[in-house]
């Protein structure tokens, strides 16, 4: 499976695709129930708040957006 630093080193890849693909594989659900699972909350604060400031300004026809409000940020 992998491990929340090999998440980690993909999720900038991840959300770039997910806010530029047209029908992006993965969706913003699935996205927020995947860093709930690799412990998001107990990340540092810089590196949490640098993933919610993107999703809650990526546009909002991509629902990247859903993935901070899922997370409560």
């Amino acid at each position: 499976m992998g491990t929340s630093e090999d998440f980690k080193f993909y999720l900038p890849r991840i959300l770039e695709l997910m806010t530029t693909v047209r029908q992006p594989l993965l969706s913003a659900s699935t996205l927020a129930d995947t860093l709930a699972a690799a412990d998001f909350a107990s990340w540092p604060e810089v590196e949490r708040e640098a993933v919610l400031l993107f999703c809650r300004s990526a546009p909002a026809e991509t629902k990247v957006n859903r993935v901070a409000e899922k997370l409560g940020g």
